[in-house]
């Protein structure tokens, strides 16, 4: 599974227009889940009391929406690599 490619909301849909597309089916991809995650994580970075804020590797909190952002990115990848373990270890089970 690749997680970069699977999607957070995807919509499929059928064209009925005379757009030139009658019938066909297209799909939405949306968002990506990494994207999705790095959102969430978004959210709880901002939301830290700032004497709870995440921090660099050098122990200093993140200054740059661009900081940010990485870590938000940083977090999402590793949902990402725990979310797979989980499915690994059911699908195990099964």
């Amino acid at each position: 599974m690749n997680d970069n490619l699977e999607t957070a909301f995807p919509i499929e849909f059928t064209d009925r227009s005379d757009s030139g597309f009658d019938g066909q089916q297209t799909v939405e991809l949306g968002m990506t889940l990494r994207d999705y995650f790095a959102g969430k994580a978004l959210t709880a970075i901002m939301n830290a009391p700032p004497s709870d804020r995440f921090r660099n590797e050098n122990g200093k909190p993140y200054e740059t929406w661009t900081e940010i952002a990485l870590a938000a990115y940083e977090m999402a990848n590793a949902m990402l690599v725990q979310r797979e373990q989980v499915l690994d270890q059911l699908l195990e089970k099964k």
